[in-house]
């Protein structure tokens, strides 16, 4: 490779700043509606009476997101 032809190497962006910033915020707000939303079936895993009160799925407490019922909830709405 001639040095003409390495110093012309430059990155080139398949998609514009927007589409990029968009994905990541969408990412980003999945991530935190999942995590969430394990938090709020942790805090009451069963929601009628066919349902019996025991836990359904033992989900671990690392992935729940909000720290308490109601700061999930919030965390939920915000990113919803």
């Amino acid at each position: 490779m001639s040095t003409r032809a390495a110093n012309s190497i430059r990155a080139v962006y398949e998609h514009p700043y927007m589409v990029r910033l968009c994905h990541w915020l969408t990412a980003i707000s999945l991530t935190l509606m999942i995590g969430s939303g394990i938090e709020i079936f942790r805090a009451f895993p069963s929601f009628s009476t066919k349902i019996p009160e025991n836990d359904i799925a033992d989900i671990p407490s690392w992935l729940g997101v909000g720290g308490w019922l109601g700061g999930a909830l919030q965390l939920h709405y915000t990113f919803m």
